[in-house]
């Protein structure tokens, strides 16, 4: 193992950068220097090349600076710098990248439970919906077919993004274990489990064969409904562990926040992250 490798910190760089974090331990860096300045010019310009390139591989120069930053800095302002959306809800929610900025029109919308009711994948059960005995043993045949075979997870992802047949798919795992699929080298999709990245494509393939409708649905809904379908998995596709609801504390580089999550008890693959205060306003609603 490198030096380098030692002393970087991927969770407080790269993607997971606290920029909060960042700007104030090169203010503090800035500050130090230019003290420094009146005594040793050396000395100013080591401590800048020392504070920056502690910035740079670490995420911060004074140790402990992303709690601090975490409780003393408002909420309303780091919202404005996490990837959380400034209500708090839960970021990436799921965990799929949205793949289409487009913000869609509400004609184009449809109504979900409409379309699966007719389609015969969901059907009324006590005071909710619940997955019809047809689609669930068909959705856990396309799980364990999809499961080892990477090949066909590419050839689903292709179908599921409607790319030209020219286009192929690459799908890799990245250093924080994150599913990423590509396309002509530009990322398509990502999926923070292995386990969403096969619940999701098996039920887009038995989605696709069970209703016409079903890539007419606007790509960001398309993705929503099938983040959606997480929440009736039973087993873990991955080691078949069961599924369940636990209520859990997420922290992401500047702030914490409370979720419900859909995991497996035994591997601990994560499916699914939602807010409370969504799920209570709809059970409102």
């Amino acid at each position: 193992m490198s030096l380098f490798t030692q002393i970087r910190q991927p969770e407080y760089t790269g993607e997971n950068r606290c920029i909060p974090c960042t700007i104030v331990n090169v203010a503090l860096t800035a500050i130090g220097a230019i003290a420094l300045f009146f005594v040793s010019v050396p000395l100013a310009i080591a401590f800048t090349l020392v504070g920056l390139g502690s910035i740079w591989l670490r995420g911060y120069l004074v140790p402990g600076t992303p709690e601090l930053t975490k409780r003393y800095f408002p909420d309303w302002l780091l919202a404005r710098f996490d990837k959380l959306p400034a209500d708090g809800s839960p970021v990436d929610q799921p965990d799929i990248d949205t793949i289409d900025d487009t913000v869609p029109d509400e004609a184009d919308l449809v109504d979900p439970v409409e379309t699966l009711l007719s389609a015969g994948v969901i059907e009324p059960c006590d005071d909710d919906v619940c997955l019809t005995a047809s689609f669930a043993d068909r959705w856990r045949a396309a799980l364990d077919e999809l499961e080892a075979d990477r090949d066909a997870q590419a050839a689903a992802i292709h179908s599921l993004r409607g790319l030209p047949s020219a286009q192929s798919v690459t799908l890799e795992t990245d250093q924080f274990d994150r599913h990423v699929a590509s396309a002509d080298g530009d990322r398509i999709a990502r999926w923070t489990s292995e386990g969403a990245l096969l619940a999701d494509l098996a039920a887009h393939e038995v989605l696709s064969s069970s209703t016409d409708m079903w890539m007419d649905i606007v790509p960001v809904q398309r993705f929503a409904i099938l983040e959606a379908f997480r929440s009736f998995l039973d087993r873990c596709p991955v080691c078949g562990g069961e599924v369940a609801m636990t209520e859990e504390t997420v922290k992401s580089c500047c702030r914490s926040w409370d979720v419900i999550a859909v995991v497996c008890a035994d591997c601990e693959e994560r499916f699914l992250e939602v807010d409370p205060d969504a799920i209570e306003a709809a059970a409102v609603a």
